[in-house]
């Protein structure tokens, strides 16, 4: 038993089969009601939403560093982060895999070198994906 209803924002026709709710919006105005309350409620929420996130993150990471492993990685990436800024090391200006330019990105090889901030592969973010995805070694 099909019903003819009419969309409360647009007045366009909804066809409402019986079964389940009966329809208030067109499809279209469904989804835009959907996303405005979604942005309202993210709006009202945004602080309890930071500071859930901080919490959350720092027990995160408490956890992660426990890993003696993790805070060695950690420990590496910090130092090589500070070596390319200060301009110790120079980052190549192309992927090493498929030569792309855009959004480069520093691979380390090994973290159990001494000098395993030196030991650095530039990939570009896609190439970085599949290489730690597929578990393959440059």
């Amino acid at each position: 038993m099909e019903q003819k209803l009419q969309c409360e924002i647009c007045g366009d026709e909804i066809i409402w089969s019986g079964m389940g709710r009966k329809k208030k919006y067109c499809d279209h105005c469904s989804k835009l009601s959907q996303r405005r309350y979604s942005k309202d409620w993210h709006d009202e929420h945004k602080e309890e939403r930071k500071e859930y996130m901080r919490e959350y993150l720092r027990e995160y990471m408490r956890g992660y560093y426990q890993d003696k492993d993790n805070l060695k990685k950690h420990t590496v990436r910090m130092r090589t982060n500070y070596l390319i800024r200060s301009g110790k090391i120079k980052m190549q200006e192309q992927c090493a895999i498929c030569g792309a330019t855009d959004n480069l990105q520093s691979h380390h090889i090994s973290y159990d070198d001494q000098l395993a901030e030196y030991a650095i592969v530039t990939l570009c973010h896609s190439c970085h994906s599949n290489l730690h995805n597929n578990n393959n070694v440059v």
